[in-house]
């Protein structure tokens, strides 16, 4: 069902440079968005502050009319203005249903730059979104890329996030990454007060008993054949 005639511009913007497909949108607006997208609009059109419909659906968690966005087209790792990703906006708001959505639909995790996928999951560990921060990590959130020097690992030890630092542990997160010349187990052992630092220090102990053991089992075949 067509509700524009051909002479009414649907992508035309208000003095705030807002379309309608932004609006709907913002307000979640499932049948609106879905009438604007099949009827020509340009479905990443920017707003004012360069958002796309898609980015305004992820920032207010609106997710009925974010289904209909991706349904019909819409571009999922497209930047606005700021380089936020609508993966991005979700992630910042612990929205952690839309990201895991966002993500199954082609959502970029890792890209040839990784800043804004590994700042999500910075902001995650540092506001302990644990539901966030252990979707990012389980479909292939970088362990290894750094905001500021700091791993994930770090992050999560320095604000003390016992979670999600098991979570990363268990992912097998490097504790002997450095920052600045610390290392994640030093910085562990520097913090020792801290549920999470001892978490990391008897992963560190676990580690060495095992070697110990792994080493010794194979001296022994070597020696006797046992």
């Amino acid at each position: 069902m067509h509700l524009w005639t051909p002479y009414i511009n649907i992508n035309a913007k208000n003095i705030k440079e807002s379309a309608p497909l932004h609006y709907a949108a913002l307000n979640n607006s499932k049948e609106t968005a879905e009438a604007i997208v099949s009827n020509s609009s340009d479905i990443d059109l920017l707003d004012g502050i360069g958002s796309t419909a898609l980015q305004i659906a992820a920032d207010n968690n609106c997710k009925e009319a974010l289904e209909i966005l991706v349904t019909n087209g819409a571009d999922i790792n497209k930047k606005g203005n700021y380089g936020e990703t609508a993966i991005f906006k979700t992630a910042i708001h612990n929205y952690y249903e839309i990201v895991e959505y966002l993500i199954l639909k082609g959502a970029k995790i890792i890209s040839k730059n990784e800043f804004q996928e590994s700042r999500s999951l910075d902001i995650a560990i540092k506001n302990n979104y644990v539901e966030t921060a252990k979707i990012l990590i389980s479909h292939g959130g970088s362990m290894k890329s750094r905001f500021k020097r700091s791993t994930p690992l770090h992050l999560a030890l320095k604000h003390d996030r016992l979670e999600i630092t098991q979570f990363l542990l268990n992912y097998g997160a490097d504790i002997y990454a450095k920052d600045c010349g610390m290392s994640v187990l030093d910085l562990a052992r520097k913090t020792s007060y801290q549920l999470s630092s001892q978490l990391v220090i008897s992963h560190s102990n676990n580690n060495k008993g095992f070697f110990s053991r792994l080493c010794f089992s194979l001296l022994s075949y070597m020696q006797f054949g046992i």
